[in-house]
């Protein structure tokens, strides 16, 4: 696949270099993008650097959600960076309500969460 080439620059220590990676994957169909590239972005969406989560979640909109887990993503509903929440809340929205009923109570949780009061909420404020 056209996204094997790229893959291997995800793990690269240099955030400029996997946002990079992230980019030109993004520019690929999203059909050139394979379960290993689904499971690297993945792991992208954990990187310490708010600007690779989020374009890894933003690619990761693009797959079907057959290759995602809803598990995986519900956590990034705490990212500090409202970007990374939107676009985790986002993927999360195109899961149909089989896939999410079974995270419901993980979901009602971070939604109860008082670190998502005001300013730490999901969208940004005016």
């Amino acid at each position: 696949h056209q996204s094997g080439a790229l893959l291997p620059l995800l793990a690269h220590p240099h955030r400029d270099v996997r946002r990079a990676a992230l980019g030109a994957l993004e520019r690929l169909e999203p059909r050139a993008l394979d379960d290993r590239a689904a499971a690297a972005l993945l792991q992208q969406v954990q990187h310490p650097t708010f600007e690779v989560r989020r374009d890894a979640l933003r690619l990761l909109g693009s797959l079907d959600t057959r290759r995602l887990e809803v598990g995986a993503l519900l956590p990034l509903l705490r990212d500090e960076n409202w970007e990374a929440r939107w676009f985790a809340l986002e993927l999360l929205s195109r899961f149909g309500p089989q896939a999410l009923a079974p995270h419901l109570d993980a979901f009602l949780l971070l939604l109860a969460d008082d670190r998502l009061e005001g300013e730490a909420g999901f969208l940004p404020h005016s």
